[in-house]
């Protein structure tokens, strides 16, 4: 399918918004966009099979039992942590909202 020139800035914006570091509505602040025009326009690409289906952001990429009885938790800057037992589930959300704080206490 060939794209319009509306449909091809809508797709850049797209990806574009996906790849940087900014929330959408940073994104489209910063570009002029409409955050509304974006997600129906995402959505609609979605739809016609035009755009790879991502996972959304996240500081967590996955918790696993990696049949060594350990655990661990892939952050996607790279660091991994590793527990001989899973970890509460309080401290795990302790742990990411520390990790949304600008200043963060000591865990």
């Amino acid at each position: 399918m060939k794209l319009s020139k509306s449909q091809l800035f809508w797709k850049y914006h797209i990806e574009q918004c996906e790849s940087s570091s900014l929330s959408k509505a940073q994104y489209c602040k910063q570009h002029g966009i409409n955050k509304s025009s974006l997600s129906a326009q995402k959505s609609w690409f979605k739809q016609h099979g035009l755009l790879e289906t991502k996972n959304p952001k996240s500081d967590f990429i996955n918790l696993t039992d990696n049949q060594t009885n350990k655990f661990q938790i892939s952050l996607s800057n790279g660091i991994l942590l590793t527990f001989d037992q899973l970890p509460l589930a309080s401290w795990i959300a302790q742990l990411i909202g520390q990790m949304n704080d600008p200043q963060p206490e000591k865990i």
